[in-house]
């Protein structure tokens, strides 16, 4: 269920979320208000309106907190990709300075790693998989070009500046795969949903009126469209704010019509 509301269009995932909100939140309220809320004094019905402020400041903290750890997230692995379309070019450049066939062969290793990242390994990555084949694609192209033998004194120099570039590139690759799968995002939406039904049970204490439903109908829907956007944030590799491989796929075009 979880994923499947996922899957869908944001804006359709929050208006159903939104909805599924209401109905859980309208449930709690009225099945605690005929419960326990409705035979409550004055005391009581003061300490559920405190309980109530708190929880809602916590857990609106707590989605705010998150909010801003996921757009955290997703600008550091937009970032290594990026990173690494500007190592891999100037790798690939740099190895035009050798000249021979193990450079070329280097380079062609390179090109199918590019290729096996921009059109195997992202799909991947959206089920929180990794792929092994553009993992041994890499380790051979990385090998390769510490295989490669300088000849001259240039050579030497460019040889240590590739070995710092597809070391980058080793870095800015284990950056974006530590966010496969939108890890923590269930943590996430069980520890929400405990502080929802949480503050929907100690709204009980107001009786079910028309503006009264009209306003708690209205904080419980919002609740949900906000819980869904900060869940597809947590995606990272899809929904609303997926990281592409746009860098990489630019990169590949290019090397695709210069090698």
């Amino acid at each position: 269920m979880i994923d499947w509301v996922a899957s869908l269009p944001w804006w359709l995932g929050s208006m159903l979320s939104a909805f599924l909100a209401i109905t859980l939140g309208m449930s709690i309220y009225i099945a605690s208000h005929y419960s326990f809320g409705r035979n409550c004094d004055a005391r009581t019905e003061d300490l559920a309106i405190n309980l109530f402020r708190i929880l809602a400041t916590l857990l609106s903290l707590l989605l705010s907190l998150t909010f801003a750890d996921l757009r955290e997230g997703i600008s550091e692995v937009r970032q290594s990709v990026e990173a690494e379309a500007s190592a891999l070019g100037n790798t690939l450049r740099d190895l035009e300075a050798f000249d021979d066939a193990a450079a070329a062969r280097a380079q062609t290793q390179l090109i199918t790693y590019l290729r096996s990242a921009v059109e195997e390994e992202w799909d991947q990555l959206r089920d929180g998989q990794i792929s092994t084949r553009t993992m041994v694609l890499f380790g051979n192209a990385k090998q390769a070009i510490y295989d490669l033998e300088p000849k001259t004194s240039r050579q030497e120099k460019i040889h240590n500046r590739l070995i710092a570039d597809i070391s980058s590139v080793n870095s800015t690759r284990a950056s974006r795969l530590v966010y496969r799968g939108g890890s923590g995002r269930l943590l996430f939406l069980y520890v929400a949903l405990a502080g929802f039904a949480s503050t929907a049970a100690l709204l009980c204490t107001y009786p079910p009126r028309s503006k009264s439903l009209t306003f708690i109908a209205v904080y419980f829907g919002f609740f949900g469209v906000l819980t869904h956007i900060v869940f597809e944030l947590g995606q990272f590799y899809e929904g609303l704010a997926a990281v592409t491989p746009e860098p990489l796929e630019f990169l590949l075009t290019l090397a695709k019509e210069r090698y």
